[in-house]
């Protein structure tokens, strides 16, 4: 065995019969005796993109059933996809759901030596090891895979399969371990380094991963060398891929965690044989980040490119294998904490990572923190409510690369427990609307000129005060000269006042000329709001096709309110402005989100808004404004509240009177 040292194996009998390991070995053991208890039918022919394997109308991913590869059902309406993109990512699935019920026995095996696991696993190794040469090289995507679709996914299926041959080798005939040595690994390694992308990359990250894995197990070094390359090895990736404040730099929490399951993937395999690998503070930093963006229900944004699922309580759950890898290697208190946490509220401890790597066990779950901070490489600003059910996030960092999206100066809002501005991430990358609505700008709480999707640019921050009375956050994005229209010299500057009971949201766009300015604001719940005229607009523009249900008000203030999650807005608006609000996808597109975008015509334009999230009673009954040379005065009154503003725009000044 190469991959755990006989105290880890001894330690890992013990967990057998260790109660809190109880439900993952329950879990490990339904993994694989579901496949157990049918037969193989593993596929002769290499699986396609698993993104294709999304309805195209509700953008949401089809029932995988293993015995029906021709079969693919939609989850919404039930309607029924078959043949050609959609039976290739069937395919994937199946090769994914075997070598996990391959590595779930081999576990089992490991840990009681009961004989029916580990026939289970080398019939699985076995298999697809006289399969493997015939497996034709394709793919169009993220490399090219055999097994799969793409070499990515074929780094990820390697590193179960190396563990699995590793955890039962011992118990193999020389006939048996060299057929899935020389045929199956051998075969992935091979494979693998013609595949390597010489770039700072997640996929990058998996395939040093895989090769890692298959390396120390078949201790060749042709296979780990990669792994140390100076300019796209393991220590590049972290030095050039994550960011000071910890992220990774494309910008999203779901890639941000995908290349941190390389990376410890990574570090696992090759712990004992090169452990100056962990002495890397920066590699620790981007564990602490998404802990410190996390919401008090423990769900994440949905930036750039990513499942959605990230954003529903809970949503960190999906990713908690890494800490507890990550705890092999520093044991740290705070990852241990958010541990306890997510394992008493939103999931079983019944990973096979908490088996193999985890803590015996987890201490009392601490209080998260509160604190309103910035993430500033990665052009975050964190806005929490002192008791910590509120928090706002304004974006305005880097582009994020080709998983970037055009939302530059956008927020997401969320408060006690709900998504009630939400950035809506991604569904599968095989769908048409994918680009016509989740990427482009409208479907993002921010600006557009001329309908136009925004260019790449990375905006400022500007300030950010946190004073006795309120917090304010101030940034900034300006489009050069030479960008491409109807940006070029575009300038747009957005101010956040953030109080415990509201906030207010001040939004300036600056032109060199004449534009129509489009000023967007998402909102999930039912939306209340008088003073609405019926229209026959319609749009065919990228984006706006996408509207229904489109009523207008050309008043300069008004009022709307959302139940369910609850949430009043009040707005003024640029003279001459058109306020139209529509019906908008969500994600999935069947849940139907209110749009309300705010349009004027011109050069310059600033909209304010006075916002107030509430579980249960409006902290805030009116709102006042009064219109000066300099910006506006507004006083926002409730329930043993009256604070008057003062919103200087001309000369940046945001005060308290």
């Amino acid at each position: 065995m190469q991959l755990l040292t006989q105290d880890d194996l001894a330690e890992l009998k013990q967990r057998y019969t260790n109660p809190n390991f109880a439900d993952a070995i329950t879990h490990l053991r339904a993994i694989a005796t579901h496949e157990m208890t049918h037969p193989l039918n593993i596929p002769t022919e290499g699986a396609g993109w698993t993104h294709n394997y999304t309805c195209p109308t509700h953008a949401t991913r089809l029932i995988f059933d293993r015995d029906k590869p021709h079969e693919h059902v939609c989850a919404i309406d039930g309607e029924v996809f078959s043949g050609g993109l959609y039976d290739e990512a069937w395919r994937g699935f199946r090769n994914n759901a075997l070598i996990k019920s391959a590595y779930a026995a081999a576990i089992i095996y490991a840990m009681s030596g009961e004989e029916d696991y580990r026939n289970h696993t080398l019939e699985v190794l076995s298999t697809y090891a006289r399969n493997y040469s015939d497996y034709p090289v394709h793919g169009i995507n993220a490399g090219q895979g055999r097994v799969m679709g793409q070499s990515l996914d074929e780094a990820v299926w390697a590193i179960s399969a190396a563990w699995s041959y590793d955890l039962i080798r011992d118990s193999l005939t020389t006939d048996e371990a060299n057929l899935i040595e020389n045929e199956l690994l051998r075969g992935l390694g091979d494979h693998l380094l013609t595949q390597l992308w010489q770039l700072i990359h997640n996929i990058q990250c998996w395939h040093l991963a895989g090769l890692a894995t298959v390396g120390v197990v078949l201790d060749e070094e042709k296979y780990i060398a990669p792994t140390f390359h100076e300019k796209w090895g393991i220590n590049a990736q972290i030095q050039n891929g994550a960011m000071d404040d910890g992220w990774w730099w494309e910008g999203s929490p779901h890639y941000h965690f995908y290349t941190l399951r390389a990376m410890t993937s990574l570090g696992v395999a090759l712990r004992y044989r090169h452990p100056e690998l962990l002495n890397n503070p920066r590699w620790q930093k981007m564990f602490t980040a998404p802990l410190e963006i996390l919401r008090t229900d423990f769900s994440l944004p949905s930036f750039n490119d990513g499942w959605y699922d990230c954003t529903e309580t809970g949503g960190i759950a999906q990713y908690v294998e890494v800490y507890e890898k990550a705890t092999a290697f520093w044991n740290d208190p705070l990852y241990l904490n958010a541990m306890a946490h997510i394992y008493i509220h939103y999931a079983k401890r019944d990973g096979l990572d908490a088996l193999l790597f985890g803590a015996d066990k987890l201490p009392k779950p601490e209080p998260m923190p509160a604190e309103s901070l910035i993430h500033a490489d990665s052009g975050y600003a964190i806005l929490k409510s002192s008791d910590n059910q509120k928090q706002l996030i304004l974006k305005y960092g880097p582009h994020g690369g080709g998983h970037g999206h055009p939302d530059k100066l956008a927020i997401t809002l969320w408060a006690n427990g709900q998504r009630l501005s939400p950035d809506l991430g991604t569904p599968g990358y095989g769908i048409s609307m994918n680009n016509s609505w989740y990427r482009h700008t409208l479907s993002h709480n921010t600006v557009l000129i001329d309908y136009k999707v925004q260019p790449w640019v990375t905006g400022e921050l500007v300030r950010f005060e946190i004073g006795e009375h309120f917090t304010l956050v101030e940034a900034l994005a300006h489009f050069p000269e030479n960008a491409d229209q109807p940006y070029n010299d575009v300038t747009l500057r957005r101010v956040v006042l953030w109080k415990d009971a509201y906030m207010i949201d001040v939004m300036q766009i600056e032109c060199s000329e004449q534009r129509t300015i489009d000023f967007a604001w998402h909102h999930t719940g039912t939306l209340a709001m008088d003073g609405l005229s019926a229209t026959d607009m319609n749009f065919e523009q990228s984006g706006y096709a996408h509207l229904t249900n489109i009523r207008t008000t050309d008043a300069q203030q008004w009022n709307a309110i959302w139940n369910n999650p609850n949430t009043a807005m009040w707005a003024y608006n640029p003279a001459n402005t058109t306020t139209l609000v529509t019906d908008a996808p969500g994600n999935p597109t069947s849940e139907v989100m209110s749009l309300i975008l705010r349009r004027a015509e011109g050069q310059h334009a600033t909209f304010v808004s006075v916002i107030d999230t509430f579980a249960d009673e409006q902290s805030i009954n009116k709102v006042n404004w009064t219109q000066s040379d300099n910006g506006i005065q507004v006083t926002v009154m409730g329930e043993g509240l009256q604070d008057t503003w003062v919103l200087d725009t001309k000369n940046a000044i945001y005060r308290l009177s």
